[in-house]
């Protein structure tokens, strides 16, 4: 069994959500003994997509004989690993090309049941499988406190300053506007906004607009180097969800890990995974958030960070490898055996 897993974003975009799911699910590979190779001269059995925008490459595989599975809901932050379109009242729903390429995938993978129930509301006939998220704890143990604060020296934070870490794409005009009501509301704390855009990673320029109007403690900031995100992700007062539409997987696992507190607007019925007071904070308004955060800055109830890291710890790469494994040998299973006539 030969698995490709494809993504290729812009130049700029290789640190982001998208490219943290690809090796996320090669590390699960690996732990699961399942081989996998970097290009279609390998000749796999499967490509496992993670972009509407391979559509081509997807169709190819499709026309040499190869089974096509695409991962759908994980990376919706990450404007090139986005499948959903989301409306002025940020309802998701799936766009006519988004919606062509999957019906022609041999399977879908999500991460709950919610995002599969919204797949069948959208049209799509394909097979859905519900296969939750995972993460790599080990990208959190950090060897000294040198590696460890290392975000704190980048970003000239002193170690008596509470921040808020959030990310997103900078085209989500009601993100935007909910993060500066909550800086407002918060004066003492420093908020951390690291995103992309869907067709550049942007510019100091691009940034300077964003920076127009906003508080003083928000940081409008490009995607960052992994052991800098890694290193602002642990030592962050909490991680700061701002839309309650967007499914969140990769990063909010990461804030799991982390041992981070997380706080989320709205009721997030697309990440059934956050339970209020058990998992995270939910608050029904910016006002309220805000409220939230300067509780946790002043040393506040920090009760659901261990729930949130148990469920990392229970999300491994080895618990993804073994179902993985068993979806890929699943699609395979049918699948003419070709006798090798060199041998």
């Amino acid at each position: 069994m030969k698995v490709l897993i494809y993504y290729q974003p812009p130049k700029g975009h290789d640190v982001y959500e998208g490219t943290r799911l690809r090796k996320t699910l090669k590390g699960a590979c690996e732990v699961s003994e399942v081989t996998w190779v970097d290009n279609f001269l390998a000749l796999p059995d499967i490509v496992h997509f993670l972009s509407p925008h391979d559509e081509s490459k997807a169709n190819d595989a499709r026309d040499d004989g190869y089974k096509v599975v695409f991962s759908l809901g994980y990376s919706e932050n990450d404007p090139n690993a986005r499948f959903f379109d989301y409306d002025k009242e940020g309802k998701p729903h799936l766009g006519y090309r988004a919606l062509r390429v999957l019906n022609q995938a041999d399977m879908i993978l999500v991460p709950n049941d919610a995002i599969a129930d919204l797949l069948s509301q959208n049209g799509v006939t394909a097979p859905v499988k519900t296969l939750p998220p995972a993460v790599n704890l080990s990208r959190f143990e950090f060897e000294n406190a040198a590696e460890r604060n290392i975000f704190k020296r980048y970003y000239g934070v002193r170690d008596e300053e509470n921040y808020c870490l959030t990310c997103g794409d900078y085209g989500d005009k009601a993100v935007r506007n909910n993060l500066k009501e909550i800086a407002r509301a918060c004066p003492k704390v420093r908020f951390f906004f690291f995103g992309t855009k869907k067709h550049g990673q942007g510019s100091a320029f691009s940034l300077r607009h964003y920076a127009f109007r906003s508080p003083k403690n928000i940081s409008w900031n490009l995607i960052t180097e992994d052991d800098v995100y890694r290193s602002a992700m642990l030592n962050a007062t909490c991680y700061l969800l701002l839309d309650n539409c967007h499914p969140d997987c990769t990063t909010l696992y990461d804030a799991f890990a982390a041992k981070t507190q997380v706080v989320a607007l709205g009721d997030q019925r697309f990440n059934p995974i956050l339970k209020n007071k058990e998992t995270c904070f939910l608050a029904s308004s910016p006002a309220k958030a805000a409220k939230l955060i300067s509780s946790l800055s002043k040393g506040g109830d920090n009760s659901t960070i261990m729930a949130g890291y148990l469920l990392a710890k229970q999300s491994s790469l080895a618990n993804l490898g073994k179902k993985l494994k068993a979806v890929y040998a699943d699609l395979l299973k049918d699948k003419p055996v070709v006798e090798d006539i060199t041998k």
